[in-house]
């Protein structure tokens, strides 16, 4: 070492830093980690929670290249370094990587073309005694077949329609390229009609002020490329063509967004909630992430703006996905998981990608129709909002063993039972609240079977009650397991394990606190400790920002007053 002269060294120091950055810093741009500041964005978000009817349209991050969220798509290519789209057997086109990616690697943040907000929605749904109306339906008719479809999603055909008049290059650059694309709409419905019939009209009157667009109205008069055809391949009209694909391109593509949906703080915005900003958006690019029951992406947003970051590594070749149903729900079976995406998809494993086809229903495997049989299943999870909300409003003390008698039978049988009551007169009884005076002869037991979810819904309902009541240990009992299903069955790094852990960790931190008045609480501590570095993980993974950015959105969370220590941890 003496022999080296001090300029020796410092070449070589150079030499490494040099070979350091130019390894990394490749990496990097190819892999837009997302290390900007987005506590700007977060406040935004804050303040138009607190709104009443808040419209969100806030601007693309500072700092992000905006090149990276506009796809030029010619065939294939795309203006991406990091991913590509290619085609996929049985699911269209789709989202690939183009190189080996680790996980946390952000990979795109979107706006929406149009959007409507879940308020304007319920607003209507007041007077609106049509409980189905969340859902798509087959309606055949004598010479046509005809999809009738919701007012939220009308409304969003009425938003994009705008949009496009505004801007005619969306529709050619963008919208157009979506499925259902020209050779996919024989395997479609003819019409997509919306069940509210003013919706429907503004519809009609979207569509038609397209025609006044000189963009389409002078490719209507050219016999060029840009016209399309229908099936017996006569020229259609470019705004015919929207017309008759704009629904379904809706009704394929459209994204829920929700900001910090996970966290137990969101249905209260007096608390810091931002249930207001719930929406339903079309994302056209977002839109080339198919559906996987395993996805390899994970999607947040905050406000309008829509964030796509890595929840695994990846290999150079994969294709990248999204769930689009609730996380939690991914660990059913096949058939269950097909009924709630609602695409008239049946959602195989990735080992059966062959058997991924369009269906109008599903089949149990052995050849029988959803619709005929198994009368005892549920459609959706039996522990629902509502459920949850009944629980709540109970006792404690009575709380605690309706939960426990509900979870001895799920966990024995896989099956609720529970008394129902034909209501003559449901229009007196909205919420079906049972009367004892009378009609008892008409009571009878129901047994459902219960979705996996809703083991785990009933547990974290528990843990909050011996939270509430002071009683730590035995909530931080229900945590661990809260925290053991979200490991088990949903993706890696969900938003919803991160709000768990966080949870778990005060609890921790409580119960360590208790005992330490006895000498104990070491275990606790240890325990809070694991459990906060495991939220803060998690978080930095999917949302970046480290423990600053950890603490802007979780500050109202962590105050929530699940405990009687909260301010204390």
């Amino acid at each position: 070492i003496s022999s080296i002269s001090l300029s020796s060294l410092y070449s070589i120091y150079i030499l490494i830093i040099w070979f350091k950055m130019n390894c990394t810093s490749s990496n990097d741009d190819n892999q837009h980690q997302h290390d900007f500041d987005l506590s700007y964005l977060q406040d935004l978000a804050d303040k138009a929670a607190k709104e009443e009817n808040p419209f969100p349209n806030f601007p693309i991050p500072k700092g992000y290249d905006l090149t990276h969220t506009r796809l030029t798509t010619t065939g294939s290519s795309s203006s991406f370094n990091h991913m590509e789209i290619k085609n996929v057997k049985t699911k269209g086109k789709g989202f690939h990587a183009k190189q080996d990616m680790d996980a946390g690697t952000f990979l795109l943040v979107s706006k929406p073309v149009g959007l409507v907000m879940e308020w304007e929605d319920d607003e209507f749904d007041e007077d609106d005694e049509d409980d189905d109306d969340d859902e798509d339906d087959m309606n055949i008719d004598d010479d046509e077949d005809v999809m009738t479809g919701n007012r939220r999603n009308g409304l969003l055909i009425i938003r994009v329609a705008e949009a496009i008049q505004n801007n005619p290059s969306l529709w050619f650059n963008e919208i157009s390229k979506l499925f259902p694309r020209e050779e996919d709409l024989d395997s479609l419905p003819q019409v997509w009609m919306c069940k509210d019939a003013q919706t429907g009209m503004q519809i009609e009157h979207a569509i038609q002020n397209l025609k006044q667009v000189k963009e389409f109205s002078s490719k209507d008069n050219d016999n060029d490329n840009n016209n399309d055809s229908d099936s017996d391949g006569s020229s259609i009209s470019i705004v015919d063509s929207i017309h008759q694909r704009l629904p379904f391109i809706i009704r394929y593509n459209c994204l829920s967004v929700e900001t910090a949906p996970e966290m137990f703080v969101h249905p209260d915005p007096n608390k810091g909630g931002h249930v207001n900003l719930s929406a339903t958006g079309l994302y056209t690019f977002p839109s080339y992430f198919n559906h996987s029951p395993r996805p390899n992406v994970s999607r947040w947003a905050i406000g309008d703006i829509l964030f796509f970051v890595l929840n695994q590594s990846v290999k150079a070749g994969d294709e990248l996905c999204i769930s689009y149903i609730e996380s939690e729900l991914l660990c059913e079976n096949a058939k269950r998981r097909s009924r709630m995406l609602e695409m008239d998809l049946m959602d195989f494993e990735e080992e059966n990608e062959d058997e991924y086809v369009n269906m109008d229903h599903c089949d149990d495997g052995n050849g029988n129709d959803d619709d005929n049989n198994d009368d005892d299943e549920a459609v959706e999870p039996v522990i629902s909002l509502d459920v949850q909300d009944e629980l709540m409003s109970m006792h404690p003390l009575d709380r605690i063993d309706e939960i426990n008698r509900l979870l001895q039978q799920a966990t024995a049988t896989g099956k609720l039972t529970h008394s129902t009551k034909n209501h003559k007169n449901s229009d007196d009884d909205h919420h079906g609240e049972k009367d004892n005076s009378d009609n008892n002869e008409e009571d009878k037991d129901d047994e459902i079977c219960i979705f996996k979810c809703d083991v785990h819904r009933l547990r974290t309902l528990l843990a909050l009650t011996f939270d509430g009541l002071g009683q730590s240990t035995k909530a931080l009992e229900e945590w661990k397991k809260c925290i053991d299903f979200v490991n088990q069955n949903l993706p890696p790094a969900d938003e919803a394990g991160i709000a768990l852990y966080v949870q778990g960790a005060l609890c921790a931190a409580a119960a360590g606190n208790a005992a330490s008045g006895g000498g104990g609480g070491d275990s606790q501590d240890r325990i809070a400790k694991e459990y906060a570095k495991m939220a803060l993980f998690k978080h930095n993974l999917i949302f970046g920002g480290g423990v600053k950015f950890f603490r802007r959105r979780y500050a109202k969370e962590i105050e929530l007053e699940l405990r009687s220590s909260t301010k204390a941890l």
